[in-house]
């Protein structure tokens, strides 16, 4: 069960309180207008939102949406399905306050790309966020076959797509076909898989430059990526960069231009400080059928 977000008072005044903001959030504000071939939004039934100084990420359950101490860049990220270097113009608090956000569907609903237009709404409804979608050139990294060859990596034995990872009682996989591992600590990082398609590796490429990276390998099927090593500041130590740790495998990257999707945020606002008395939780707070209730708690706004 969600925390409680309202203090005690009267079940009545409470009603009261509630029906007076299903009415007002009852008038419809445009969200997210520029944004073409959309339609309207769908919307969470209720939800909370409040500021916190403690970082975490962004989670669920079956009809939950449930943010811990995540930026408004973060959360435009998740709605649009874009990672944080396709998000233009998140300055200032938008990518430093932190924000909890707890929020429910209708009837259990957990889907991810339903969820995403949802918070979409929210946002806009409660940031007052205007913001749309373009094409630009960025810079782009290409990953291709060296002119050497394969050299580290190698065809898996078995080719058959690995089924779900098992863990055995201790905790350790059953088996790692299908499996990619990632570790980080001392200036350095690493990177292995077994029986992985090389788009496991372009994703882990693209989280690691923090910029797009383009399969131009025309590799197919599965394949085994011996461990990579690199250092996250090459200058400071005797490992190698990224760009080495990826030449040991028998690739390169290229940097290059190329169009890239983003949002562009145009506005956001926070807004001041709305207190209640009554002590519900998302579980508990009474349905107004047919306008919304969505209870936002906010700090004051600057």
């Amino acid at each position: 069960m969600l925390s409680p977000i309202l203090s005690q008072s009267p079940f009545r005044k409470a009603q009261l309180i509630l029906l007076r903001l299903a009415l007002l959030t009852a008038i419809a504000i445009p969200a997210f207008s520029q944004v073409s071939n959309i339609g309207p939004l769908p919307e969470f039934e209720v939800a909370t939102i409040k500021p916190t100084d403690k970082r975490g990420a962004i989670s669920g359950a079956p009809g939950l949406f449930i943010a811990s101490g995540v930026t408004l860049k973060t959360m435009v990220g998740y709605a649009y399905q874009l990672r944080p270097f396709q998000i233009v113009g998140a300055l200032g608090w938008i990518d430093s306050d932190l924000w909890q956000v707890q929020a429910k569907a209708a009837d259990g609903m957990r889907d991810e790309q339903t969820f995403s237009l949802m918070l979409r709404s929210l946002l806009a409804d409660r940031f007052n966020l205007k913001a749309h979608v373009e094409t630009r050139e960025l810079p782009v990294y290409e990953l291709l076959v060296d002119a050497r060859g394969l050299t580290g990596m190698r065809l898996s034995e078995d080719q058959n797509l690995p089924g779900p990872p098992a863990r055995l009682p201790s905790g350790q996989f059953r088996s790692r076909r299908g499996i990619a591992t990632s570790t980080s600590g001392e200036g350095m990082r690493t990177f292995e898989a077994t029986a992985v398609k090389v788009d496991e590796l372009v994703n882990k490429l693209t989280n690691e430059l923090q910029s797009p990276v383009i399969n131009k390998t025309v590799l197919t099927g599965l394949y085994d990526i011996p461990k990579m090593r690199w250092a996250t500041d090459p200058a400071l130590s005797s490992a190698g960069s990224i760009f080495a740790a990826v030449q040991d495998l028998g690739l390169r990257l290229v940097s290059t231009k190329g169009p890239m999707q983003v949002v562009v945020i145009e506005s956001a606002e926070k807004r001041r400080r709305i207190d209640f008395r009554q002590p519900y939780s998302i579980g508990t707070i009474p349905r107004m059928s047919p306008a919304r209730t969505i209870i936002t708690i906010w700090q004051d706004g600057h």
